[in-house]
C-alpha cells in the first residue's frame, strides 16, 4: 500500500479547533509544516506520524496531552502555552528546536526525547520543580529563566549531562538557587552560561 503524502503546508492556525480534521488520519507523512496555532484542541488525535517540516502546537491550552503527536518532526517542535503536564507522547526525534517554554502546568519533563538536535527551551513554566525525565544531552542552547512567581526549583537532579552550546538562566535566586559552579559540577557546558531577566 502506497504512503499517502501532503505536499505544502498544512496551516490550521486560529480556527477554533476542538480535534484535528479527520482527513488527517489517513496522512502518513506531511513534507511542510503543520500549525495548529491558537486553537481550542483537547487531542492531536488524527496527526499524521512524520513531519518533514516544523510542527506547532502552541497556545492550545486547553490539550493537556501531547499523545498522538507526530513520532519524527524533522524541523521544530514547539508546544508552549498548553495545559500539559509533562512530555508524554512528543515526538522520540525532533531535527530542530524544542520549545516546551512557558507551560505553568508542566511538573516534569517526562516523556522528552533523550537527545535534542539544536537548542531547547523551557523557560516560564512556573510549576517546573525538577529536570527529571528531561534531555540528556543537547547539542545547541539550552534556556531555563524563571519569573518570580515560579515555585523554586528544588534539585537539578534529570539535569542535562552535557550542552554544546549557552545555557542561559536566571541569577542565584529563590526560584533557582544554583551557582554556576554548581550547574557545570553536573553537566558539561561546552559554550558559555550565561544570565539573563525576564
Amino acid at each position: 500500500m502506497s504512503k499517502k503524502v501532503i505536499e505544502g503546508d498544512v496551516d490550521l492556525m486560529n480556527m477554533y479547533l476542538r480535534e484535528l480534521p479527520s482527513f488527517l488520519k489517513d496522512i502518513d507523512e506531511v513534507y511542510g509544516s503543520i500549525v495548529l496555532t491558537y486553537n481550542k484542541l483537547k487531542s492531536i488525535k488524527n496527526c499524521p506520524s512524520k513531519v518533514i517540516g516544523s510542527f506547532f502546537i502552541d497556545s492550545n491550552r486547553e490539550l493537556d496531552s501531547l499523545n498522538g503527536s507526530p513520532s519524527y518532526v524533522s524541523g521544530d517542535f514547539v508546544c508552549r502555552s498548553t495545559g500539559i503536564k509533562n512530555l508524554f507522547g512528543c515526538p522520540q526525534r525532533v531535527d530542530g528546536r524544542f520549545y516546551c517554554d512557558r507551560n505553568n502546568q508542566l511538573i516534569n519533563l517526562e516523556g522528552c526525547p533523550r537527545v535534542i538536535n539544536i537548542d531547547f527551551d523551557c523557560s516560564c513554566c512556573n510549576n517546573l520543580q525538577s529536570f527529571e525525565g528531561g534531555p540528556e544531552i543537547i547539542k545547541g542552547d539550552m534556556t531555563f529563566v524563571r519569573t518570580r512567581d515560579a515555585k523554586p526549583l528544588l534539585t537539578l537532579k534529570g539535569f542535562p549531562k552535557f550542552i554544546e552550546g549557552d545555557f542561559y538562566t536566571d541569577e542565584k535566586s529563590e526560584t533557582f538557587p544554583f551557582t554556576e559552579q554548581e550547574v557545570r559540577a553536573v553537566c558539561e557546558i561546552k559554550g558559555k552560561y550565561k544570565t539573563v531577566w525576564i
